[in-house]
C-alpha cells in the first residue's frame, strides 16, 4: 500500500471517530475482531485484535447473540450489507448497552475472507423510545378507562369488514350486550331486517371509507329486540400508509330527545293553530265589518233607486247619483276583495320578466304625485339589474302601497329613498327565515325618514285589518297585500326598522337566468267588434249570473242555449251543432267542473272554441296561483301569437270603468283544442274611458 493510500485510509478512521462512529473488521482465517478505539470502547473492552468473533458473540445479550449470527451469514451469504441492533453487557461493569453495527464481507476466490464495518452506541435512543412506549401505554390504559368510563356512548371498534373488535360499558348499557357476546360478530346485528335487507350498514361502512365520515341518525334495536332512536357517527382509522384497518363507531341514544322534540313541535304546531285561530277570528271580523259597510252602500242605494223608479215624477239625476254610490261601493268591495285575495296568496298573477330599474323610473312620476311636494323622491338604480318574473301590474301596486305608508308616516314631510340592486341569500340566511330559498335574487329597497315602528308594530305589520291609523284612513290590508304578492311570486320580504328613526322595507324577487321575449298583448281598437251573430252554450250554476249573462250576450246579437250544469251542457250540446263557443263558469255543480266539461265537450266536438271564466281563482286554468299564460300556451295544438291576431268575437261589458268582468270576475281564459290557448288580462283588454264600452275578446277561428 502506498503512503497516500495509507494517509487516506487514516483520514478516513478519524473521521470516523470525529462522528462517534466505532470501527470494526473480522478476520475470517484467524476468526478475529479488530476494533477502534471508539468501538473497544462501547463494548467496554481494549482496542486492538482482542478476541475471536465466536467469543464476542458471548457478551451479546441472547437472543441478540443467536440473531447476531444469523445475519452475519446470511450477509455472507447473499452478499448483502450486514445491519442489526443488539444488547451487550460490557465486562467492566456488566452495563447493558444498545448497539447498531453494520458491515459488508470481503471475498477472494469467491470466499468471504473477512468483513469490516461500524457500531454506534444508540442505547440513549433506544431508552426514549422505551420511554415513549411506556408514555403511550399509560395513555391508552387512560383512554381505555375513558372510554370505558362513558356509559352514555356506545365506543367501540370494527375491523374492515365491520366485525365488531371491542366493547365499552355504554355500549353494553345502551344495546344491551356483554363483550364476549357481540365481539366478533358483525355490527348489522343491531339493524332491523328492512334496514339490513336495504344494505343500510354496508352502505355506511362505504361511505365512511370513501369520505373518511359517516353520520345518521335511524332505528337501532337492543338485544331484548326493542328498538331506539340513535345517533351513529362511524370514522374510518387508516395506518400511516393510508390502508384501512377499520372503524371506530360511537351510537347514542337520542330516543328522549327525538321524543322531546315531537312534543315542542306539536306544542307549536297547537300554538299555530291557535295564533291562526286567532287571525281568521280577527280577518273574519274585518272582512264582515268591511263588507257590511260596503253592502249598507250598495243595498241602500239599491233600495233608493227601486222607490225612485216608482215615484212620479221620474229623478234621472237622482237616480244616477244612487246609482253612482252604488256603483262605487262595488268597486270598494271589489278592490277589498283582490286585497284579500293578494294576501291569502290565492290572487290570479300574470308573471312576465319584468326590468325593474326600468318599471320604478316609470313610476317615478305617479309617486310624486301621490305623495305631495312635502315627501322629496329619490332613486338609487344598480347597473346591470337583473331581471325577474313577475306581474308588473300587482309590483306597481305594492310599490305604491309602501309609498303610501311611507308618506303617513311622514306627516311633515320627508324623504323616500327607492334603492335595486341584485343580491344573493345564502343558505345561512335563507335557514333563519320562513319560505326563503336561497339564491338569487334583485332587491327593492324603500326607506323612510318617518316615524319608524315599535316591536309590538313590526310583530303584526303584516297582520290583515292590523292598523296603527285613524279610523277611516286605513283598511290594514296595504302591508298583508304586499307580503302576499311577493310570497306568491316567490319572493322575500323583511322590514328593519327603528322608532323614531324611520322604516326600511326590502323586497327579493327571484331572478330569472333565461331571457323571454314578452308578447304585446295590447288590443287594438280596430280589432274590435260590436255585434254577433253565432250561437253561444253558456253554462253557469248561480240563476241570476245567467240571467245577466245571457241577456247581455242576446243583446249584441248572439244566440244563447243556457244550462245550470255540466251535464245539462253536454247534452244541449248534441242537440245543437250550431254551437260555436262554450262559455262556462269553472265552478259548477253535481262532480262536473269547468275543466273537465270542456275536455269532454272537446272531446265530442274537437272544433269548438271554449271561454272559461270564475271568480274563483284556486281552479282548473290557475296553476301554482298563476293563471296559465304563455309557457302552457306553447301545448300541442295550441295556436301562435299571429294566429291570435286574427278576426274575434267580440263580448261588449258595458262601461265598467277597468274594472274586471262583473264584480266577482277577475280574469277569463281562452282554451283551443284542449289546451289553454290565451289567458285574457281583462285589465289590459278593458277600454280606458269611462264612456266607452269594456270588452273581453274570444276567438271563434
Amino acid at each position: 500500500m502506498s503512503l497516500e493510500s495509507e494517509q487516506e485510509r487514516d483520514q478516513l478512521l478519524q473521521a470516523i471517530e470525529f462522528s462517534r462512529l466505532g470501527f470494526w473488521k473480522w478476520d475470517a482465517a484467524s476468526d478475529l475482531v479488530t476494533m477502534s478505539e471508539r468501538a473497544a470502547d462501547i463494548f467496554g473492552i481494549a482496542p486492538g485484535p482482542i478476541m475471536t468473533w465466536t467469543d464476542m458473540r458471548k457478551i451479546l445479550l441472547e437472543p441478540d447473540g443467536e440473531l447476531a449470527r444469523v445475519a452475519v451469514e446470511t450477509a455472507i451469504a447473499r452478499r448483502s450489507t450486514y445491519e442489526i441492533a443488539y444488547r451487550v453487557r460490557r465486562p467492566p461493569d456488566d452495563a447493558i448497552v444498545w448497539v447498531a453495527a453494520r458491515g459488508r464481507a470481503h471475498y477472494a476466490d469467491g470466499k468471504a475472507v473477512g468483513m469490516i464495518g461500524i457500531v454506534e452506541d444508540i442505547t440513549p435512543l433506544k431508552e426514549l423510545e422505551s420511554a415513549l412506549a411506556a408514555e403511550r401505554r399509560t395513555l391508552e390504559g387512560r383512554f381505555q378507562l375513558l372510554v370505558e368510563g362513558v356509559t352514555d356512548y356506545a365506543i367501540f371498534m370494527l375491523d374492515p369488514n365491520g366485525t365488531v373488535t371491542n366493547w365499552n360499558t355504554g355500549a353494553e348499557r345502551i344495546k344491551g350486550y356483554r363483550a364476549h357476546e357481540i365481539v366478533g360478530r358483525h355490527f348489522s346485528t343491531f339493524y332491523s331486517e328492512e334496514d339490513r335487507a336495504r344494505r343500510i350498514p354496508q352502505q355506511g361502512l362505504t361511505t365512511a371509507a370513501t369520505e373518511g365520515k359517516f353520520e345518521a341518525e335511524g332505528w337501532r334495536l337492543r338485544k331484548d329486540g326493542s328498538r331506539f332512536w340513535a345517533n351513529v357517527v362511524i370514522n374510518a382509522i387508516r395506518d400511516q400508509d393510508g390502508h384501512l384497518v377499520g372503524f371506530a363507531k360511537v351510537t347514542r341514544d337520542v330516543t328522549e330527545r327525538r321524543d322531546a322534540e315531537a312534543a315542542l313541535r306539536r306544542t307549536q304546531e297547537q300554538l299555530a293553530q291557535a295564533q291562526k285561530m286567532e287571525g281568521i277570528g280577527q280577518l273574519t271580523g274585518g272582512v264582515a265589518h268591511d263588507f257590511n259597510n260596503l253592502l249598507t252602500i250598495i243595498l241602500g242605494n239599491l233600495e233608493s233607486i227601486q222607490r225612485s223608479l216608482s215615484a212620479e215624477p221620474l229623478d234621472r239625476d237622482r237616480i244616477h247619483r244612487l246609482t253612482n254610490n252604488a256603483m262605487h261601493g262595488a268597486d270598494r268591495a271589489a278592490a277589498l276583495t283582490q286585497r284579500l285575495l293578494a294576501f291569502s296568496r290565492r290572487q290570479p298573477l300574470n308573471p312576465k320578466p319584468v326590468d325593474v330599474g326600468r318599471l320604478v323610473v316609470n313610476m317615478s312620476d305617479l309617486l310624486r304625485r301621490s305623495l305631495g311636494e312635502q315627501i322629496a323622491i329619490e332613486t338609487v338604480l344598480a347597473g346591470g339589474l337583473w331581471r325577474v318574473n313577475v306581474d308588473a301590474n300587482q309590483l306597481e301596486v305594492s310599490l305604491l302601497n309602501l309609498a303610501i305608508n311611507a308618506r303617513d308616516a311622514m306627516p311633515n314631510g320627508g324623504k323616500l329613498t327607492i334603492e335595486t340592486a341584485n343580491a344573493y341569500l345564502d343558505e345561512r340566511y335563507a335557514a333563519e327565515q320562513a319560505e326563503v330559498n336561497p339564491g338569487q335574487y334583485v332587491v327593492i329597497c324603500m326607506t323612510d325618514t318617518g316615524t319608524g315602528m315599535t316591536k309590538e308594530v313590526l310583530a303584526r305589520a303584516f297582520d290583515p285589518f292590523f292598523t296603527t291609523k285613524d279610523v277611516g284612513h286605513g283598511t290594514g290590508l296595504g302591508l298583508s297585500q304586499v307580503y302576499g304578492f311577493v310570497k306568491q311570486s316567490g319572493g322575500h320580504i323583511r322590514i328593519y326598522t327603528e322608532e323614531g328613526e324611520g322604516t326600511a322595507v326590502k323586497i327579493y324577487l327571484p331572478r330569472i337566468m333565461r331571457h323571454e321575449v314578452t308578447p304585446d298583448e295590447t288590443a287594438s281598437a280596430q280589432d274590435l267588434h260590436l255585434t254577433g251573430s253565432e250561437t253561444i252554450l253558456l253554462v253557469e250554476d248561480e240563476e241570476n249570473v245567467r240571467a245577466y249573462s245571457g241577456d247581455i250576450l242576446a243583446e249584441l246579437g248572439y244566440r244563447v242555449i243556457a244550462a245550470s250544469d255540466g251535464h245539462a251542457a253536454l247534452r244541449l250540446l248534441g242537440l245543437h251543432p250550431e254551437v260555436q263557443l262554450l262559455f262556462t263558469d269553472i265552478g259548477l255543480p253535481k262532480g262536473m267542473n269547468g275543466r273537465q266539461l270542456a275536455d269532454e265537450a272537446l272531446r265530442r266536438r274537437p272544433n269548438l272554441k271554449v271561454l272559461f271564466t270564475s271568480g274563483y281563482t284556486r281552479n282548473a286554468i290557475v296553476h301554482e296561483g298563476r293563471l296559465a299564460g304563455e309557457e302552457t300556451a306553447r301545448c300541442s295544438g295550441c295556436r301562435t301569437g299571429r294566429e291570435l291576431s286574427e278576426p274575434a268575437l267580440v263580448v261588449p261589458l258595458g262601461p265598467l270603468r277597468q274594472r274586471p268582468f262583473w264584480s266577482r270576475r277577475t280574469r277569463a281564459s281562452m282554451s283551443a283544442r284542449g289546451g289553454i290557448r290565451r289567458t285574457v288580462d281583462s285589465k289590459r283588454l278593458i277600454s280606458q274611458s269611462n264612456n266607452e264600452p269594456s270588452w273581453i275578446r274570444a276567438s271563434l277561428l
